[in-house]
C-alpha cells in the first residue's frame, strides 16, 4: 500500500483568523492598499528660517480613503500573507 504524500503543488494556503487586520485595511483612488495614510504638512516658512534650520516633518492621516472589501486571506509558500481585495472590479492580491 502506497503511503500517501502531500500535495506540494499548492502555492497557498488559506488563513483564518485575520479578519480583524483585512477590517482596519484601506485602499485609496491609485488602488494603493494599507492600515493607514499619511499626508505630509509642510510648514510655513520664511527663507531666512530654511538657512538655519529644518523644522521636522510633521504627518496627518488622509481621511479620503475608503475600507477595502478583503475576498481572501492566503500565506504565500514563501511565509508571506496576502490578501486578495476587490479594486474596480477585479481581484488585487496585495
Amino acid at each position: 500500500m502506497d503511503s500517501i504524500q502531500p500535495d506540494t503543488t499548492l502555492e497557498f494556503i488559506k488563513m483564518q483568523g485575520l479578519r480583524w487586520y483585512a477590517k482596519r485595511l484601506r485602499i485609496d483612488d491609485d488602488g494603493d492598499v494599507a492600515d493607514e495614510f499619511l499626508d505630509e504638512v509642510l510648514p510655513q516658512t520664511s527663507s531666512s528660517e530654511e538657512d538655519q534650520h529644518r523644522p521636522l516633518p510633521k504627518f496627518e492621516v488622509r481621511y479620503s480613503t475608503r475600507p477595502v472589501k478583503v475576498k481572501n486571506q492566503v500565506l504565500t509558500t514563501d511565509g508571506k500573507i496576502q490578501q486578495g481585495v476587490e479594486y474596480r472590479g477585479s481581484l488585487l492580491w496585495v
